[in-house]
């Protein structure tokens, strides 16, 4: 017998859930599918036949919401659609009550922190674009310096897409 696929998408409402849920729609028997998201704004616009409304990832009431939901929808499959929701999944795995397909804590703590990865691959010998870590305004001309003038640059935050200077 064939079990039926209940699934909970994180970020519900955002374009990369969207695409996820459009996707999994397209599969026959047709999954259950629930969306959560912590802005009610961006959830209004989910593809989900269910929604919640969740506390933040990073809140402590995080992991006890989405256990309830889980049980609530009888879900079988979480699938985080961004950073924060696959941290705070993976740092409470253990608390959750059904198995959750993520890799190793370890695997996701270091692709969390690009810099760490990406001297992770160089290490390897995979390829990886040259990165220096920047620690402080002053070091940026030193770092820069160390490039061709004819290259392309790209500056990003270390963790997410905005990542905190701290």
């Amino acid at each position: 017998m064939k079990r039926n696929i209940r699934a909970l998408v994180t970020g519900a409402g955002t374009g990369s859930s969207g695409n996820l849920i459009r996707a999994l729609q397209a599969i026959k028997p047709t999954p259950h599918i629930v969306g959560i998201n912590h802005d009610r704004f961006v959830l209004k616009m989910s593809w989900a036949r269910c929604n919640y409304l969740c506390p933040d990832p990073d809140s402590r009431e995080f992991v006890k919401a989405i256990s309830a939901i889980i049980k609530r929808e009888r879900i079988n499959v979480v699938l985080p659609t961004d950073d924060n929701f696959v941290k705070a999944l993976s740092d409470a795995r253990d608390r959750f009550p059904i198995e959750l397909l993520l890799p190793r804590k370890k695997t996701i703590d270091l692709c969390q922190d690009k810099y760490a990865l990406t001297a992770f691959l160089r290490r390897r010998s995979i390829a990886a674009p040259l990165t220096y870590e920047v620690r402080s305004l002053p070091d940026i001309e030193r770092i820069f310096a160390r490039f061709s003038r004819g290259g392309l640059l790209w500056c990003r935050a270390r963790r997410d897409s905005a990542a905190p200077t701290s």
